[in-house]
């Protein structure tokens, strides 16, 4: 599923901070006619050995610091050069205001006119700033010129969180080792524990000042008893902006104390930060609004699924806001989301899924604890357990409704024309003699003429047929089809194989080389059956990063398709970064051996993802194209 694939690439990248540095030899250093004094709370402590000035940034050893701004523990590992940092459950908490800061920041003119307002009682709200200005994390040590890439990170700092298991990775460039000490620029105790850090010159006074926890969960009650709705649409736009900014705040916000409990894991996997990139949740519109009764409304919420180039699919999302004592006041909540988009925190018990065939594309709106598994002829249904129930396919005229097999036929008319809700009896001899017979549920999706989508599904005691028939009446009027720009090519007939396309999953690299100014070409003479090298341009004035991750796609009957993995089970990438600055050039080379083996004769292209940095959590991401020959 293409939220799956997406989610999966957001994890791989975990909030990658990667920021470029030349690690410090030959730097000049500051020695103060006097000694380097530290204030650490309040108090006066003696300063580390080894401890300098370096372009007015404090290189303070890193495990000396972190313990004396309590983390619970700090482990390096030689090896992979990697510090990972286990941080308490309370410093999680600033996260959360974070969040909400994202979530209650006004934007531009224009983007908030694509967004849902805010109601006018948060403009009473006065949003703390976590940091009180732009930190220096790398150390040009005075060069003028931009670095070239790529560059290997000095080393990596994991920071672990008690009690979540969301993780941030930082790559450090800037950093030095002294007796087997790592020292760090000062301001990195301000990304990784929101320090207040501030250095002196003119007294050589280096200030270092823990966060106030208490006055974060002060600054968070307070936020959160304003934010409580008034309205059933305040709550539902509360919800929608969170969607709109990526703010799992504003999103828990709105929910019932019930539903918060569900999205606890996500968020404490997520960070708070939730959604992708690309595509976003764009200008939302409540289709329906439904009264259950003086107390509950069910709204059906729409929205494109914004990439930087059109045209773009339109996600639906269903929620009840329920009117519930909180908190000492009452409230307007979202009690339950029978239809979630996979923007937000809640699963919902319907999730909406990609169903990608030979020329259509569908969102179907299905089950969460369904999935979907590409076959030779469609897609099969599995459930929870990772059992097929059923599955998606493209039929003629033989399931239509006067079939002898049809127990019932209902009748549904949608944007694509009619569809039919069929119960079918099945039957088969078994190999024992003794005949086997089931029944199946069947949702017929119009397309063309006498074609059929069919989805198609087993009764068993675990979904008997009312319970299916609800589910697929749920499916076909809440589909959504997206022609896609490049139909897919069909399957070959008269062949007892399908064509080498209907194997091998479609790309789903629509939009590629749009990052204005930035450029990869494989390198003339590199590219062989097992690797080559990629050279990229930054014409653009802005600071871009790119990682170890890539893609390989082949063309087939014009269009673009994954190049299968050889590896069986799971397989990842080194989370290293590499700066590409305004401006700079830079090589990388791959060798895919490992995972894709030597490939045979054709047309391929590499694909990568590539950052357009603007500073620490603000980056777009866009994907850039190499194609070569073999």
């Amino acid at each position: 599923m293409r939220n799956e694939r997406l989610m999966k690439m957001k994890k791989s990248l975990i909030v990658l901070l990667v920021l470029v540095s030349a690690l410090l030899i030959t730097s000049t250093s500051i020695f103060a006619s006097q000694p380097l004094t530290i204030n650490l709370n309040g108090t006066v402590v003696s300063a580390p050995s080894d401890t300098r000035i370096v372009n007015s940034q404090v290189m303070v050893p890193l495990r000396w610091a972190a313990e004396q701004l309590g983390v619970s523990s700090i482990e390096w590992e030689p090896e992979k050069r990697n510090v990972t940092i286990k941080t308490n459950q309370d410093l999680f908490k600033i996260k959360i205001l974070a969040s909400y800061i994202n979530g209650l920041e006004p934007r531009s003119i224009d983007k908030e006119a694509e967004m849902w307002p805010l109601p006018e009682k948060v403009k009473t709200i006065d949003l703390p700033r976590l940091r009180d200005r732009q930190l220096v994390l790398n150390l040009a040590a005075g060069k003028e010129e931009p670095l070239m890439s790529p560059l290997t990170p000095v080393l990596t700092i994991t920071l672990t969180y008690d009690n979540a298991s969301y993780t941030d990775v930082y790559a450090v460039y800037s950093a030095e080792n002294h007796n087997g000490h790592i020292y760090v620029p000062m301001d990195w105790l301000a990304e990784l524990f929101y320090a207040d850090v501030h250095y002196n010159e003119a007294t050589n006074l280096l200030s270092i000042q823990a966060p106030d926890l208490k006055l974060i969960e002060q600054q968070i009650a307070a936020i959160e008893d304003i934010l409580v709705p008034n309205t059933p649409e305040e709550a539902v736009k509360l919800w929608g902006r969170g969607e709109q900014t990526r703010s799992g705040a504003l999103q828990y916000a709105a929910l019932s104390t019930e539903l918060r409990q569900q999205a606890d894991k996500l968020i404490r996997e997520s960070g708070w930060v939730t959604g992708f990139s690309s595509p976003w949740v764009g200008p939302m519109t409540i289709k329906e609004e439904k009264m259950l009764s003086d107390t509950a409304v069910e709204y059906t919420v729409t929205f494109p699924e914004v990439t930087s180039t059109p045209p773009h699919p339109i996600a639906t999302e269903k929620m009840v806001v329920e009117k519930l004592a909180f908190a000492g006041k009452e409230g307007w909540f979202i009690t339950e989301m029978p239809q979630s988009s996979g923007y937000g925190i809640i699963a919902g018990t319907y999730q909406n899924v990609l169903v990608a065939l030979s020329d259509v594309q569908l969102f179907l709106p299905l089950p969460n604890d369904w999935t979907i598994e590409r076959t030779k002829h469609g897609f099969d249904l599995k459930n929870a357990l990772g059992n097929t129930i059923g599955s998606i396919d493209q039929q003629d005229g033989y399931y239509l409704p006067n079939h002898s097999e049809t127990l019932s036929d209902q009748k549904i008319t949608v944007s694509q024309g009619e569809s039919h809700l069929l119960v079918l009896s099945r039957s088969y001899p078994a190999a024992s003699g003794v005949a086997e017979n089931w029944q199946e549920v069947h949702a017929l999706l119009p397309f063309k003429e006498q074609i059929w989508i069919d989805l198609c599904v087993r009764v068993s005691p675990e979904n008997d047929v009312e319970q299916l028939k609800t589910i697929l009446e749920k499916a076909i009027t809440g589909v959504v089809y997206y022609q896609p720009e490049r139909p897919l090519p069909p399957t070959e007939t008269g062949s007892g194989q399908p064509a080498e396309s209907t194997e091998w999953e479609p790309t789903i690299y629509t939009t590629v080389n749009n990052l204005d100014g930035v450029s990869m070409t494989v390198k003339e003479g590199t590219a062989s059956s097992t690797g080559l090298t990629v050279e990229f341009k930054n014409n653009s004035s802005s600071q871009c990063i790119y990682g170890e991750h890539y893609w390989l796609e082949k063309k087939i009957n014009g269009s673009w398709y994954q190049v299968p993995v050889i590896i069986d089970g799971n397989y990842g990438f080194n989370d290293i970064g590499y700066n590409l600055a305004a401006g700079a050039k830079g090589e990388w080379a791959v060798d895919w051996n490992w995972l894709y083996g030597s490939l045979d004769t054709g047309e391929y292209r590499l694909v990568k993802d590539i950052l357009d940095f603007r500073g620490p959590g603000e980056y777009d991401t866009y994907y850039l194209t190499g194609e070569f020959t073999i």
